[in-house]
């Protein structure tokens, strides 16, 4: 999965999703609530709103770092390194087997990116295009964080693409269902909400899920406009001499071979040309 989500959500608004559907107390304290603004467009190294059990297994709101830093790590955290993990191997991996019995959260995210060659051939940039909810309810994925001296991060847990996701990228988010999302932050067997049946994952991504191309603008970090999410129409979708700017030109070989035939229909036989 590419690293770029979005979480454009109000604090208010987070904060009404995650007490109606994680189980969050109207009135538990927001950890690092100062630190979350809505992103439209963030990367590893952002921070982000997300539901975790505290020591007390009460849910609450933390704002932390996308991007996992282990407690270990005496370095310079890098938050790219571990963005993502697989469901496949998390239960194998030291790295993030050791978070699966008490480091569980879950990311309301607004939706994700991807990106695909551009329809154009001769275009280079890749096509950007955004995956996000059919409603107003926030797109939960399935994590795990860690903490390291005062800075807590996360890692967003991937699978294989539902079918229908499948013609984008070949990963996504582990999506949890309002079932799902219960077991995997209180259920004794977690990895049972990661390893969701293909026919189970397949109908929350036809069921929640819409995608569309976006502007290459959101390609810049700093892009952190509505337009980032917005609907486009790719160029095909326009005007015909819109799109006929990008179709193929004559071979230059073509040309030269047109004037040549040229030059000599207007040469007489005695090899000079004929007056005009």
């Amino acid at each position: 999965m590419c690293g770029r989500s979005r979480q454009a959500y109000a604090a208010a608004d987070i904060q009404h999703h995650a007490s109606k559907t994680a189980g969050v107390p109207p009135t538990r304290m927001w950890k690092n609530q100062d630190k979350f603004a809505p992103t439209h467009n963030a990367a590893p190294g952002a921070d982000m709103a997300v539901v975790a059990l505290d020591g007390d297994a009460t849910a609450s709101l933390h704002t932390m770092r996308w991007g996992l830093v282990p407690s270990s790590t005496k370095q310079d955290p890098d938050h790219w390194r571990m963005f993502n993990a697989r469901s496949e191997t998390v239960d194998s991996l030291a790295v993030f087997s050791r978070l699966l019995t008490h480091k569980r959260c879950a990311v309301p995210l607004s939706g994700w990116f991807e990106w695909k060659p551009d329809e154009f051939k001769e275009v280079k940039k890749k096509q950007p295009y955004y995956t996000t909810s059919t409603s107003d309810e926030p797109v939960w994925a399935a994590a795990l964080y860690d903490v390291c001296g005062e800075l807590e991060t996360f890692t967003l847990i991937t699978r294989d693409a539902s079918a229908s996701l499948a013609w984008l990228h070949d990963r996504q988010p582990v999506l949890l269902g309002p079932d799902d999302l219960h077991a995997w932050l209180y259920g004794e067997a977690p990895l049972a909400a990661l390893r969701q049946a293909p026919a189970h994952a397949e109908a929350l991504a036809t069921s929640t899920l819409k995608t569309f191309p976006v502007t290459k603008e959101m390609n810049k970090l700093g892009f952190q406009e509505d337009a980032a999410a917005t609907p486009i129409k790719l160029e095909s979708e326009k005007q015909p001499s819109v799109a006929s700017f990008f179709a193929k030109k004559p071979a230059a070989s073509s040309s030269a071979e047109g004037k040549r035939a040229a030059d000599g229909a207007a040469t007489g036989a005695d090899g000079k040309k004929a007056k005009r």
